[in-house]
């Protein structure tokens, strides 16, 4: 019995043991507890010509229309003799939070019946590719179209019929800048 007894004082001790560590364990512990919030600045691209208006013509011309719409610009001067242009004034404006790198202007010269007429150039003046326009910044640029070549069937029908005038459309791609 006494090997018996031995056992039983064992397991007793053991299992006050246990207990004490366990309820020490619950009295000693707490509960951490991590919290926090991030905030997310959201960016905006917002960059658009916000203005066309012409600022001189020469010869003949007349301004003729103009019309824009996000970074497209469309400018219909009326040409009546050779040597005859007409300047205009784009403003480009980065509305957005982002800076945007001008990535290349595209340009096309037609009719309203979409006939190219390589007697018509243009240039521009002011901007170029890899220009950096800053988040909330715009610039200002100058496109000249001129009538460098008299074209008898192009003179005849601006004459006769002004829905066949001349329109330089150009495209400025912006991208977001990587500076």
């Amino acid at each position: 019995m006494d090997t018996r007894r031995k056992k039983n004082i064992l397991i007793i001790a053991l299992l006050i043991a246990v207990l004490t560590m366990s309820i020490s364990y619950a009295l000693l512990s707490q509960q951490l507890e991590i919290s926090g919030s991030a905030k997310i600045n959201t960016k905006e691209w917002n960059v658009k010509i916000v203005k066309v208006e012409d600022v001189a013509t020469q010869g003949n011309a007349e301004a003729g229309s103009t019309d824009h719409t996000g970074t497209v610009a469309s400018i219909s001067p009326v040409f009546y003799t050779e040597g005859d242009s007409v300047t205009y004034s784009v403003t480009v404006e980065n509305q957005g939070s982002i800076d945007a790198t001008l990535d290349s202007i595209t340009s096309a010269v037609s009719t309203t019946e979409g006939t190219n007429y390589p007697n018509v150039e243009y240039e521009y003046e002011g901007i170029k590719a890899t220009d950096i326009l800053k988040a909330g910044d715009s610039v200002k640029f100058n496109v000249t179209i001129s009538y460098v070549k008299a074209d008898q069937e192009v003179t005849t029908a601006v004459q006769s019929d002004p829905t066949k005038i001349v329109t330089l459309t150009s495209t400025l791609v912006y991208v977001q800048s990587s500076k």
